[in-house]
């Protein structure tokens, strides 16, 4: 199994000329589309009948392909807004997950994330950005400005997964990339958006994401909302440790 294409996406035939405007398939399915014929960035769709009509998602986030998500969507102008950055950041997205791949194979990057401990946050990055495992998810969304000049680009909310058969249970969690603002949008002074601050960024939220799932103080990687001292902190021992 490649461990970069666990699903084997690059294997498939899979031609998606349905992305045009306001035309979206019909039935259930999901599957990735694949520009240049998987020698470009991918892009991961899915549709249901159960979503708004007109609607698609990256694992699971709806976005609105010439419609209207009640956000400020982007025009002409690149005005920031999921209509105008979501295949952008999408793209992005996929190059930074590569990016952590092989940042994660250095033990040193590794041990940030719990590995000494026991956990491979190989596959829980793999798993949260194709959205297996029962482990949560990475999707692109709006995260509103918390405070004045204050941008967050990204961030990771706990949940809990319950399995209907048995009544287990199990921790989760769900990562959420900006789209009106931050390093996969246009990036700040002191962080602007570049390839390798968008890899950092989202191994900063996959060491939320392993604290979230397998308790406190498996990552090195601090809870840090509303906490700027704490986050800056979080993203130089990646800087340090990983790249």
């Amino acid at each position: 199994m490649n461990r970069k294409d666990p699903k084997g996406l690059c294997s498939q035939d899979i031609d998606y000329n349905w992305w045009d405007d306001d035309e979206v398939p019909e039935g259930d399915f999901s599957g990735v589309m694949y520009p240049g014929n998987c020698t470009d960035s991918p892009v991961w769709v899915s549709w249901a009948n159960s979503m708004a009509p007109g609607s698609v998602s990256l694992n699971g986030s709806p976005y609105y392909p010439g419609g209207d998500d009640g956000a400020d969507d982007a025009d002409s102008t690149g005005v920031p807004g999921p209509a105008g950055n979501w295949l952008i950041i999408a793209q992005e997205l996929w190059a930074a997950y590569q990016t952590d791949l092989t940042a994660l194979e250095k033990p040193k990057c590794a041990d940030l994330f719990g590995a000494k401990s026991g956990i491979d946050p190989y596959a829980l990055l793999t798993d949260l950005f194709y959205g297996i495992g029962n482990r949560g998810s990475i999707t692109i969304g709006d995260i509103p400005p918390s405070g004045p000049n204050l941008v967050t680009s990204a961030n990771t909310t706990p949940g809990v997964s319950s399995n209907s058969q048995t009544g287990q249970t199990s921790n989760t969690a769900y990562i959420l990339i900006n789209d009106l603002a931050g390093v996969f949008v246009n990036g700040t002074a002191s962080f602007p958006a570049t390839a390798q601050n968008q890899a950092i960024t989202l191994l900063h939220e996959l060491g939320h994401a392993v604290w979230d799932i397998f308790g406190g103080g498996s990552s090195q990687i601090k809870p840090d909302h509303n906490k700027p001292g704490t986050s800056l902190d979080n993203t130089w021992k990646v800087k340090r440790k990983c790249f």
